[in-house]
């Protein structure tokens, strides 16, 4: 149930004030999407990455950073409201790269994530069902050269934009058999082998920093390997009621990574 509780004004001076975007704006075409991060009980929160089907990734467009705009409005009559997000960006600037990609998003559904230079979060704008569209223009005149980019849900749904505080899927998931190591070198993403007996997976090393959210999808197989609750060589596994997760075929399973003292843990976040 949803604990309604008191909102107040966050503390310091200019609490409304701007803030400084960041100027790659992220975007995935929804076709590529595997399984999302879910949103947690109060609806906002989004647990888990992104995940993306093999040979897919996201990717990025300049945008210049005070003329992005993000929004979202509900729309309806009573008992009817819907609620539809929008995102405004400008590219500066004409080259034919920029104008094929343009040409080759429209139609489209795609899902966006955006950040500034003061959240500790990105906001992800579009559902599975309800993604964004993009409806571009171009001006050329004596003030300069501009595309202007309009992402619209043509469909409301339930939802805000999310605070996703997952990765950035820029890259393939790197290739791990039953023993893990869980680098910065080689990634947040794994994608796991395909087992003809069943294994128990282990993390063998692991030098990811506090917070961080790794990503396993499976590899299925005649019998998949099975990550189980527990200590192991160099991590300690937490999983939600103890539940082991089975690696069948693109199967997924999220955690965070938090670190006390000289023990490393990987807390379950989200699973598919």
């Amino acid at each position: 149930m949803f604990v309604i509780e008191n909102i107040v004004k966050k503390e310091g001076a200019g609490a409304g004030a701007a803030v400084p975007n960041k100027p790659n704006v992220t975007f995935v075409k929804s076709k590529d999407v595997l399984q999302r991060p879910v949103r947690d009980s109060r609806g906002v929160k989004m647990l888990g990455d992104f995940v993306l089907n093999a040979g897919a990734s996201m990717f990025t467009i300049y945008m210049v950073p005070s003329k992005q705009k993000q929004n979202f409005a509900g729309e309806g009559d009573e008992d009817m409201v819907t609620i539809k997000q929008t995102y405004e960006g400008m590219f500066p600037g004409d080259t034919l790269a920029a104008n094929e990609l343009f040409q080759n998003l429209v139609g489209e559904d795609l899902e966006i994530i955006a950040g500034n230079c003061v959240d500790g979060f990105m906001r992800a704008y579009g559902t599975e069902c309800s993604p964004m569209k993009l409806k571009p223009s171009y001006t050329s005149d004596n003030s300069g050269r501009m595309h202007t980019l309009v992402f619209a849900q043509e469909v409301g749904s339930q939802f805000v934009p999310g605070f996703y505080y997952g990765n950035l899927v820029l890259s393939s998931p790197t290739a791990s058999d039953e023993s893990m190591d869980l680098t910065v070198a080689n990634g947040i993403q794994y994608q796991l082998d395909s087992f003809a007996v069943t294994a128990a997976l282990d993390v063998a090393t692991i030098d990811l920093e506090h917070n961080a959210l790794v990503s396993l999808i499976g590899g299925g197989g005649a019998d998949p390997a099975i990550l189980s609750k527990g200590a192991g060589t160099a991590a300690t596994v937490i999983l939600k009621d103890g539940t082991d997760w089975t690696a069948l075929e693109d199967a997924t399973i999220s955690l965070r990574v938090f670190e006390e003292g000289a023990t490393t843990y990987l807390v379950e976040e989200s699973r598919s």
